[in-house]
């Protein structure tokens, strides 16, 4: 083999900083074909779980939001995809140009097509309880194709950085003039035919997505993600077959459901708050790591979209400090409750989003390599609990499902320089289509193993502690990976 020894021993510690990572390295000679084999049977396996409730709300509640943002024909491929039970939970809402993401968002939608999926339209529900100034980056564009860094250009001022993606004011044309002031007007210092390309590049996205006349009639930020990523996608692929993502706001997804079952008493989350044997086992719950799982069920945000950490307490309020360290208390009475995520004063925490759509309703989750990991860990702590609340038939549904789906890490396709490959995002996909059609070959050749190298700048990035990480380790993944794989895009 080429020389890959940077590679290889920077890999070797993400193995060991996280399960997922490890476990598929211990696998690593299939092809990322046969890998996805594997999650479509997950899907399947799940698939012949009685669910405890219809998944129908929740399909419904996506297709009615993709109509309201993207139109009807959207909407029906969107509904048609989510009856496959399959929907990819890795991204974070508004990092549409995260390598990382965009690639396991392709492998979903080569996912959705084993399970017989044959529309364009590709539904992603994404975390919008983010920063934006997260490791995805949901505060601007992120460009993979220089050795020595991944170039972060931001669209939000940085005043922004803490702001919720769910909190953040829309895209506005002082934003994207400031944006083009500093990254497309102004010269280039390498002043040469890849910087020119870039700028192309840049504004070819930016015309088609947030100046776009459907963008700038939206007035949140959220909702102007899902008009750019379905705008971007066609400008992604060679050919009229390349999948359009259709990124949703998971928490807005399942709001209905939500707020359907706080009303009935008979649901998990209604006895977790109003039954008080119930909701004092369950606030004494901890996961392995120590984490209460009554601090998983709510978020909150103050005036400044800054997020507020809630824990449910014994008494049946949610309580948090802000960022004046001075205390926020609410009630959860159902009506007093959907009010608050009505003005999005509270949000649906990540565990309530996973207890609503996967553990009741069946639809798989795929996540990054985190997810796939903590989600096994939620199911078997919610299963316990469910049988000692006397929760039988849902802690026996709850168990039956595999948790384990992984999408979103291992990555197939770079960005090829002169002597270094980078991964290739959205931005790199601009300036140079890929032929979709070829992509779902190269899954037939890539191996587990080399996908995770390929990914591994992003992979490292997010398990090595920024103290911790070697001297110039995005140029030595880089460089390695030019002399490990030559001939790819």
């Amino acid at each position: 083999m080429k020389d890959a020894a940077g590679i290889d021993r920077m890999l070797d510690i993400c193995a060991l900083e996280n399960h997922t990572v490890r476990r598929c390295l211990e696998n690593g000679d299939i092809t990322l074909d046969a890998f996805l084999d594997i999650q479509a049977g997950k899907v399947q396996a799940n698939c012949g779980v009685e669910p405890l409730r219809s998944p129908d709300d929740v399909k419904n509640r996506a297709a009615w939001m993709t109509e309201a943002l993207t139109g009807r024909d959207a909407a029906g491929e969107v509904a048609d995809a989510l009856t496959k039970n399959a929907v990819c939970t890795a991204d974070h809402h508004g990092a549409i140009f995260c390598a990382q993401s965009f690639q396991g968002d392709i492998l979903y939608s080569l996912l959705l097509r084993k399970l017989g999926y044959g529309g364009k339209h590709v539904p992603v529900f994404c975390a919008s309880q983010v920063e934006l100034e997260n490791g995805a980056y949901a505060r601007g564009i992120c460009v993979h194709n220089d050795p020595r860094e991944k170039r972060l250009m931001p669209i939000f001022s940085a005043k922004y950085s803490v702001t919720l993606a769910s909190h953040a004011d829309p895209v506005d044309e002082e934003m994207t003039g400031r944006f083009r002031k500093r990254f497309i007007d102004a010269p280039d210092p390498r002043d040469n035919k890849d910087a020119a390309h870039l700028k192309k590049a840049l504004d070819v996205i930016l015309r088609c997505s947030y100046e776009s006349g459907e963008a700038k009639k939206c007035d949140r930020f959220a909702d102007q993600v899902t008009v750019a990523g379905v705008a971007i996608s066609g400008h992604l692929f060679a050919g009229d077959d390349g999948p359009v993502f259709v990124y949703l706001e998971n928490e807005e997804v399942i709001k209905p459901a939500l707020y359907e079952e706080l009303k009935d008493e008979s649901s998990i989350i209604s006895r977790i708050l109003y039954d008080d044997k119930t909701r004092s086992l369950f606030v004494n719950m901890k996961a392995e790591d120590g984490v209460s799982f009554g601090g998983l069920l709510f978020r909150s945000a103050d005036e400044k979209g800054r997020k507020i950490l809630l824990t449910l307490t014994g008494d049946g309020k949610l309580t948090g400090t802000d960022w004046r360290r001075e205390q926020v208390v609410y009630d959860t009475e159902p009506d007093t409750l959907i009010g608050l995520m009505e003005e999005r004063k509270i949000i649906p925490g990540t565990f309530t989003c996973a207890l609503i759509s996967f553990f009741e309703r069946g639809i798989t989750w795929f996540g990054g390599m985190f997810q796939s990991g903590y989600l096994p860990v939620w199911q078997k702590e919610l299963a316990g609990f469910l049988r000692r609340a006397g929760m039988t038939k849902e802690a026996d549904v709850t168990e039956a499902y595999d948790c384990s789906g992984y999408i979103s890490g291992p990555m197939f396709d770079i960005y090829r320089g002169r002597d270094f490959s980078t991964v290739a995002g959205p931005v790199e996909y601009v300036l140079k289509r890929r032929a979709y059609g070829k992509l779902a070959g190269d899954m037939r050749r890539i191996t587990l193993m080399d996908a995770h190298r390929i990914g591994l700048s992003e992979m490292y990035f997010d398990l090595v502690a920024r103290d911790m990480r070697e001297d110039n380790w995005y140029e030595i993944i880089a460089r390695e990976l030019g002399n490990l794989y030559p001939n790819e895009s």
